[in-house]
């Protein structure tokens, strides 16, 4: 059984050296949290990796239409 857990960056930092979670997974709502005191995308994406040690999974919401083929 794999688990994975969305929270704060505190508490995936102190989920992830539970040794216990597999990976960590956010939504649009955790980033726009992440990054609500001014820090970028790519600092707490690079923060949390470094804090945990374990795969990060980002799911980002865009402002305009990506159509993939």
């Amino acid at each position: 059984m794999k688990i994975w857990i969305s929270g704060t960056l505190e508490e995936i930092t102190l989920a992830g050296k539970t040794g216990l979670i597999d990976a960590v997974v956010t939504n649009p709502t955790v980033i726009a949290n992440w990054t609500s005191n001014g820090q970028t995308l790519e600092e707490v994406i690079t923060l949390a990796i470094k804090q945990t040690g374990l795969p990060l999974y980002v799911q980002l919401k865009s402002k305009t239409k990506i159509d993939f083929l």
